[in-house]
């Protein structure tokens, strides 16, 4: 895996309902899926299932496309315990 199939990756699940909220200040993307995208549930199972250097470069290219697209650098980490409960009230839902 190389960081052009990572931000394919990236793409595709953005495509199906992955959202970006910026990154949290320990330097992690903050994330979540809209449920409401039929592709949601599998975006968010090949996410969980990546490990390794695959989960490295998904995360850096995550946080690059949070860069691009202007969110917020420092989360603070109230704010990104607010989207995780939120995130976590849903039966699916999950932020890593």
């Amino acid at each position: 895996m190389n960081m052009d199939h990572a931000r394919k990756m990236l793409r595709q699940a953005l495509d199906n309902g992955l959202q970006l909220h910026g990154i949290s200040a320990n330097g992690k993307p903050a994330i979540s899926f809209d449920y409401n995208h039929p592709g949601a549930e599998m975006s968010r199972r090949r996410f969980l299932a990546t490990e390794g250097l695959v989960r490295e470069l998904l995360r850096a290219a995550m946080i690059d496309e949070c860069l691009n697209r202007g969110l917020p650098e420092t989360l603070s980490l109230d704010s990104a315990d607010h989207l995780l409960v939120a995130e976590s009230s849903m039966p699916q839902a999950r932020i890593h």
